[in-house]
């Protein structure tokens, strides 16, 4: 008889030594492929969702709602599509720029102190649609609840640009709209 034709010992049962291995095998790549497919996972949610994300959304949303309600009823408030549009573009350029901060800090291209001078003017940007709310029962308070809000906002985008390439917030709205206040043209 042969090695193979042998009975084991009573109580164990029979055995393939291919077969175990196979399957140890198999149960090992299984395991590798999960923990790598997690891992992939796990980094694109935490590259795509971060504190940067939270932050813009906090800053922009608000106001984004805001835009749309008046589109919707700026009619009734007295407000002409002009005036909601000067404000979307100024929301637009605000995000933008706050965006620009919140990739150069994942860069480390900005430092901590200048990523927290970025956290400011989004809390700021998060208060103003309260300020157009507020004026939503006046038309004449409306329209110029929307001009101030629309200019507050082109200069926290002008801050954050020069938090962004220069580090010193707190530039006019002169600079981010074009020439800086006392310069001359040369038309």
């Amino acid at each position: 008889m042969a090695k193979n034709d042998e009975l084991p010992p009573m109580g164990l049962p029979l055995a393939e030594p291919s077969s175990s291995r196979y399957l140890l095998g198999l149960t090992a790549m299984v395991v590798a492929c999960a923990a790598l497919v997690f891992a992939i996972g796990y980094g694109s949610i935490q590259l795509s969702t971060g504190p940067c994300d939270e932050l813009y959304a906090e800053a922009l949303d608000g106001l984004r709602a805001e835009v749309e309600f008046l589109k919707e009823s700026g009619a009734t408030l007295g407000v002409n599509k002009v005036e909601i549009q000067a404000l979307r573009a100024s929301t637009q350029v605000a995000g933008d720029s706050l965006e620009a901060c919140c990739e150069q800090r994942k860069k480390g291209a900005i430092g901590e102190d200048r990523f927290q001078q970025c956290k400011q003017r989004a809390t700021t940007m998060a208060a103003l649609p309260a300020e157009l709310v507020a004026a939503h029962g006046d038309p004449t308070a409306a329209k110029q609840a929307i001009r101030t809000t629309a200019n507050r906002l082109r200069g926290i985008a002008g801050d954050l640009t020069d938090i962004v390439n220069r580090g010193e917030p707190g530039a006019s709205a002169g600079v981010a709209a074009g020439l800086p206040s006392g310069s001359k043209s040369d038309n």
